[in-house]
């Protein structure tokens, strides 16, 4: 495991705790910084003291220094024991808004700013590398309060410890008298990012960071105090503000294959009266573009060709049914995809005959066509020099349009990243440019887009070919690097961004199978989802049971909150309750104040799981402006699964919409009253068993 936290775990529990509130005990701080409703102490050691109303939080900070043994050095209350011979914090208050600690080891040197910004605070960590050699530095921020924690959430869940969440690297605290939200900002902090919590103290820790001689880094993070009264909620409206994610979401979304659909594209009545019923805002079509592209009746590839005359037959199709939907090609991030014949000659080398990620030696790929330098060097490699690879196998098509899954047939591709200026990035960039200009279709859906999800693994995340400039192994006795790498998420946050901004820059739509896990494409306008239906059974959930919370749809909160939607035809009785499962789906997703596509969603219209598509069709278009637990408040809409009283900011009176476990219009009970601002709804529905749409 890629750790050096025992050490630093250890000093951060050595640290004295925080004072009592009245200051006993405690110098005078070297710099005080007022806020609204909050100050800022900065102790003569470097400590943070975050006051508000009556609490107080305490931020003390450790970083380790490379060594003979690892070192480690404070911004502490107290002066810190074992640091290196020249460590010594100076403060300076610069003016009534921001202070300035700065200090120096051997190898580097810190600078930390902090600055009020209105209601809440920013953190600015500096380091620049004075060694002759490249530098690896380990980093715990620990916030303490005087007393056990009323609550503690790591990425909006209440665990005891969270890594991997960098879609959502937050940490709230409530205390008795205050709370407190941190955010990190910066990509190289929030993708390695890892939070502990204890009764009274919570840990941020960032331990596989590296910089080469003469480089500079600097980290950044944001305090939001808030009062006694506010929630998780409050602080993740009051971070999605900041962060502009207040934009339209179109839906509802999708994926619609032309080849075992054909009859709908080819019966304009019959695709019109679907959509009449299923009320799509956004259509993705497959077959996808260059990967996944088996004509299933031929048994070949479809090609370019094909492919643009398939698609452009079916997004005529889709615009006679409905002139106002979007359609969409489908690329995937990651494939370097092969030919047939590549791929049966690495499939015919592999012991295994399975599907999956095998890894492959140089030498299984000797004769591949295409595989130079420029092309290699986008792929992902481990650490033994080996190259990843995808092998996945295809059923035919019957005449009936059923597939034949005793006909198979191996496709493969090779795993790559795109990052700027590779030869992955100029793929996905000419596929995208292929859908919207040549075919003329409305947009991308991009299938992974995160590797920061957790459906990757360590061997599919980091890449062992090159330097990413920041991303180490650490020797845990020495403090030194052990291992210099590639975390290809990192490399690749800039080429993913430009991707994004092309499509948005032509007036498309951009869809993405992952929430950002990094701050440049975060505020972008494109709609993203995770794929939520593996961390639930919907069928599980009694009569009005609240859903549990899980952590892909927390991830969302800082994204736009929308859920892939679920596939009954998983569950054993999953086709006999199949509008249930849907509604019940739906309502999961909005206990974590989130939405919901499709996936393949087909509810009967009558027979065993019969319903209909009720909310779904009355969910979108919606601009988020506030999330809560049961309900999303939007501009055009509210949509919610509990009972309570919401205020409609409009003039005109709203209409109410109430929908049963099956997804049917029931009468709705709701007193409808003009107030200040527009009107006050106050809603009476049966709590977690069905959906209401105010609008």
């Amino acid at each position: 495991m890629r750790r050096i936290t025992a050490g630093l775990f250890l000093l951060l529990l050595c640290l004295p705790l925080c004072a009592s509130a009245a200051g006993e005990g405690r110098p005078l701080p070297a710099a005080s910084l007022q806020g609204d409703g909050f100050r800022i102490l900065v102790t003569p050691c470097g400590a943070l003291q975050i006051q508000k109303g009556e609490e107080l939080f305490s931020i003390e900070s450790s970083f380790s220094s490379p060594g003979a043994t690892i070192g480690f050095n404070a911004l502490s209350e107290q002066p810190g024991r074992n640091q290196d011979a020249l460590w010594k914090p100076a403060v300076r208050a610069m003016d009534k808004d921001s202070a300035v600690i700065s200090a120096r080891c051997n190898s580097y040197t810190f600078e930390r700013t902090v600055r009020i910004e209105g209601d809440k605070a920013r953190v600015l960590d500096k380091f620049t590398n004075l060694s002759p050699e490249a530098v690896a530095i380990g980093m715990e921020h620990a916030l303490s309060t005087r007393k056990p924690f009323l609550s503690c959430l790591l990425g909006g869940m209440p665990e005891q410890s969270a890594s991997n969440r960098a879609e959502n690297p937050t940490l709230f605290v409530a205390a008795e008298d205050a709370a407190l939200g941190v955010l990190a900002v910066d990509d190289v902090f929030r993708l390695r990012l890892s939070i502990l919590a204890q009764p009274a103290r919570a840990l941020l820790k960032q331990d596989h960071f590296g910089m080469d001689k003469g480089k500079s880094y600097t980290f950044e993070w944001a305090l939001y105090p808030l009062d006694r009264k506010a929630d998780y909620w409050t602080f993740i409206n009051r971070v999605r503000k900041d962060l502009k994610l207040d934009f339209a979401i179109q839906g509802p979304w999708s994926f619609f294959d032309v080849q075992t659909n054909a009859r709908l594209v080819n019966d304009p009545q019959a695709l019109k009266a679907y959509l009449q019923r299923k009320k799509l805002g956004i259509v993705a079509l497959t077959p996808w573009l260059d990967y996944e592209n088996l004509d299933r009746a031929t048994g070949k590839l479809v090609t370019r060709d094909q492919y643009k005359q398939m698609m452009q037959k079916a997004a005529r199709a889709f615009r006679m049914a409905d002139p106002n939907i979007l359609v969409t090609g489908c690329i995937e991030s990651f494939p370097m995809p092969l030919s047939l014949e590549e791929a049966q000659k690495l499939y015919s080398r592999l012991p295994e005959k399975a599907q999956g990620y095998p890894a492959v030696t140089p030498a299984m790929l000797e004769g591949i066509a295409g595989m130079d330098a420029r092309r290699r060097d986008s792929l992902i490699q481990t650490a033994d020099g080996k190259i990843l690879s995808e092998i996945y196998l295809r059923a035919l098509m019957n005449p009936d349009g059923s597939l034949n899954y005793e006909k198979k047939i191996p496709l493969a591709a090779l795993m790559a990243y795109a990052a700027p200026g590779n030869a992955q990035q100029e793929f996905l960039l000419g596929q995208a440019r292929f859908i919207i200009e040549e075919v003329g279709l409305d947009g991308i859906y991009i299938d992974s887009f995160s590797f920061a999800c957790d459906g990757y693994t360590a061997e599919q995340r980091f890449s062992y070919h090159g330097w990413d400039g920041t991303t180490v192994d650490v020797d845990p006795a020495t403090g030194r690097i052990a291992k210099k790498y590639v975390d290809v998420e990192l490399a690749g946050a800039p080429a993913k961004a430009e991707l994004i901004n092309y499509v948005l820059k032509t007036g498309k739509v951009f869809v993405a199978n992952g929430y950002s896990p990094t701050r440049e494409a975060q505020s972008l306008p494109a709609f993203r989802f995770e794929e939520a239906e593996w961390c639930f059974e919907p069928l599980e959930l009694g009569r009005g049971e609240k859903p549990p919370l899980f952590y892909r749809m927390c991830q969302g909160h800082l994204s736009t909150p929308i859920g892939l939607g679920f596939r009954p035809e998983r569950l054993k009785n999953g086709q006999e309750a199949y509008a249930k499962a849907i509604m019940k789906s739906v309502i999961t997703y909005l206990r974590h104040g989130g939405l919901y596509y499709h996936y393949t969603t087909d509810i009967p219209s009558a027979g065993p799981g019969a319903g209909e598509y009720g909310p779904l069709n009355h969910m979108y278009p919606i601009t988020p402006m506030e999330l809560h637990e049961g309900y999303i408040v939007g501009k055009e809409r509210i949509i919610t699964a509990v009972s309570g009283t919401y205020l409609w900011k409009t003039p005109a009176r709203p209409k109410v919409l109430l929908f049963d476990i099956t997804g049917r219009q029931i009468d709705a009970r709701a007193e409808i009253q003009a107030v200040e601002g527009g009107w006050s709804v106050k809603l009476n529905i049966e709590d977690w068993e069905s959906v209401a749409v105010i609008e």
